[in-house]
């Protein structure tokens, strides 16, 4: 939630949104107010409606399709914090941001939990702040509805996700049931799929790309990656294309994990949880099996937790013994985990995955895998920090550090967002927020 004032970027901000026009209340008992908004909030992506109050805000809200309500704490009758928990129960999916005076910071941070309020704005408002604000709110609302008609498919074709035992050995055998047994309704739903091994192979996709912790980005940037370290070290297109698909479904047999695994980074899981996410690996070679074409990318993958020491799991194979294919998938998927975030719990930039994986060449990786990384990792589609991230306490920042990450209080509201670079005056006005608020909060800067 934006609680304080930010400097942000004259450049003018832009929205990502679909075609579609989302629908903008404003309520405000000043008439300056609302046209000032209106002006300011004039754009093809918006269709914008005002109210001078409470009262005439729920009227529209009830007969149009309300995405997002800009409301002013202060009004007769029904203040904004009555009126935004009204919207809150009758419209949950609806963003509501609120426009407060300084003096107002008390009776709004109370307002929070009965409003829901997705963020706030001090009066008189920063137009490039509120301009951002919006859009970030436009945008976070069209990945919701998404994600909202993602999981309605997903609930309609199994249902019995829901039933799913909190055993983790019950979820690992439900969860790889679901596997075969969804390969299995592909298979027999259309004859063309059994002979179609493109097909197959986007089923499986699929289903890595709808799982809310996984999604398929991460899945791409490593297949693209293992293909191009392969083409510097092969000449045969079939095992170069193996590899490729192998780092595209390298993630398949996740879906089999639970919820602590999926959210704790890789490096800081227990010894038990971490050789339960290396068996991951077994996981997606068994739910592999039935397609025969695709016998030796599950062979890459059972093998792509091995060490290149010999000290792996789960079969300690010698460097010789371990496929070419799991020692590239190896590198290329620790690679993008640690440029994203998946590796440990703060992201490095490519040049320091590249330092990391380096220092454990010849124990974890193979080197000759990662000194290719620097001639392949320009080629290929991803978005890396410019420098190392770390977490970092309030006490240790500076002026000119820059947020990597958005700052969330307790409330997971907004106080600051990923790109602020902090001056004396951000800095002061956020420590005494953390310290009204009276709990740890992460600060995510670069390095």
């Amino acid at each position: 939630m934006t609680a304080i004032s930010s400097h942000f970027s004259s450049e003018k901000t832009e929205l990502k949104l679909s075609n579609s026009q989302l629908c903008v209340l404003c309520v405000d008992d000043e008439v300056s107010v609302l046209k000032a908004l209106k002006r300011l909030l004039r754009s093809p992506h918006y269709r914008i409606f005002t109210a001078c109050n409470g009262h005439e805000g729920l009227e529209i809200a009830s007969k149009e399709s309300i995405d997002i309500i800009i409301s002013d704490m202060r009004m007769p009758e029904m203040d904004g914090a009555e009126f935004l928990s009204h919207i809150a129960k009758a419209y949950p999916y609806t963003v509501r941001i609120l426009l407060t005076g300084y003096s107002d910071l008390s009776s709004t941070i109370a307002a929070v939990n009965s409003g829901k309020i997705s963020c706030y704005l001090q009066k008189p408002w920063n137009n490039e702040e509120l301009l951002l604000t919006v859009s970030q709110c436009s945008e976070k609302l069209i990945l919701e509805n998404e994600n909202r008609r993602l999981v309605s498919e997903i609930e309609k074709k199994n249902r019995s996700l829901a039933s799913l035992n909190n055993s983790l050995e019950e979820k690992v055998k439900q969860r790889t049931l679901q596997i075969r047994t969804t390969l299995g309704k592909l298979k027999s739903a259309n004859s063309v799929i059994k002979n179609n091994l493109n097909a197959t192979i986007r089923s499986f996709y699929n289903l890595i790309s709808l799982n809310p912790y996984l999604g398929g980005k991460s899945s791409l940037i490593i297949s693209e990656l293992c293909s191009q370290i392969a083409h510097k070290m092969l000449d045969s297109p079939k095992a170069i294309k193996d590899i490729q698909l192998a780092g595209l479904l390298c993630e398949l047999g996740m879906l089999s994990m639970n919820d602590e695994i999926w959210n704790t980074p890789i490096e800081e899981l227990s010894i038990d949880l971490k050789k339960i996410y290396q068996s991951s690996s077994q996981q997606a070679y068994l739910a592999l099996s039935p397609a025969t074409p695709l016998k030796d990318v599950a062979t890459i993958i059972l093998y792509q937790h091995e060490v290149f020491s010999g000290e792996g799991c789960p079969n300690h194979l010698s460097a010789d013994e371990i496929p070419l294919g799991s020692r590239i998938l190896s590198v290329a998927r620790d690679y993008v985990y640690a440029t994203s975030g998946r590796l440990h719990t703060a992201r490095l930039s490519s040049q320091g995955a590249i330092e990391y994986l380096t220092q454990r060449a010849n124990q974890q990786y193979d080197p000759q895998i990662v000194n290719l990384l620097p001639q392949v990792i320009d080629v290929i589609n991803h978005n890396t920090l410019a420098k190392n991230e770390r977490i970092i306490a309030i006490s240790d920042i500076t002026p000119g550090m820059s947020l990597s990450r958005d700052v969330l209080n307790s409330n997971n509201i907004l106080l600051l967002p990923e790109g602020h670079t902090f001056n004396a005056d951000s800095l002061m006005r956020l420590n005494k927020f953390l310290t009204a608020d009276n709990n740890p909060v992460e600060i995510f800067v670069l390095t």
